[in-house]
């Protein structure tokens, strides 16, 4: 038998599908994927033709950015896909998380404020962060994608020179960026169809 708060939420999820559960998945932070396969049983409470999938794939993908909104949506979209994400605000903050969790990919930021919290001032960039992950014993092959706002025309050449494997400009293409991560982990495309830009 279904709570009042339940059956309340039933009119909303047979309107919005599927998205409903990718939404509550995201908000409980779990590092398993939902989305729609209409192949299977409907969970209870669910849409008719509809079930809750679990797909992890598995690969670690750290998002470095100093803007949480970037990293929540990136967040967001990497989970729908299957991946677990770690997530760095900062230069300091990525490097112990790449030396830690040894990721299978590194989405980094090119530009961040000066690092106060970790020393007065460190002027971290994503050339200078890409550089100390590469002399992390067993991190030098990690594949770095860089991302920014800033002009292409100033970054572009030499984020791919000093190893970057791909570059993106903000606001970022989401399907181009799906595909060329899974193009380099050699992992499936997702189940869902959610196609946004950020």
């Amino acid at each position: 038998m279904q709570s009042d708060a339940q059956s309340a939420f039933n009119p909303f999820r047979a309107r919005v599908g599927h998205w409903f559960d990718i939404l509550a998945h995201a908000i409980a932070g779990t590092s398993e994927t939902a989305f729609l396969r209409r192949d299977q049983t409907p969970r209870p409470g669910g849409s008719p033709g509809t079930a809750f999938v679990m797909a992890p794939n598995g690969k670690k993908i750290l998002v470095v950015d100093d803007n949480p909104v970037i990293i929540k949506t990136l967040s967001f979209k990497l989970k729908a896909a299957g991946y677990k994400v770690l997530t760095a605000l900062e230069g300091g903050e990525a490097v112990s998380s790449a030396r830690k969790e040894r990721p299978d990919l590194i989405l980094l930021d090119i530009n961040f404020p000066p690092d106060v919290s970790h020393g007065g001032g460190v002027p971290w960039d994503g050339f200078l962060i890409m550089g100390w992950v590469r002399r992390i014993d067993g991190a030098q092959n990690i594949p770095i994608i860089m991302i920014t706002s800033g002009d292409p025309a100033k970054y572009k050449e030499r984020a791919l020179a000093e190893g970057a494997h791909s570059f993106f400009h903000k606001p970022i293409e989401m399907p181009e960026l799906m595909s060329t991560i899974q193009q380099i982990l050699g992992t499936e495309p997702p189940k869902s169809n959610a196609g946004f830009d950020i």
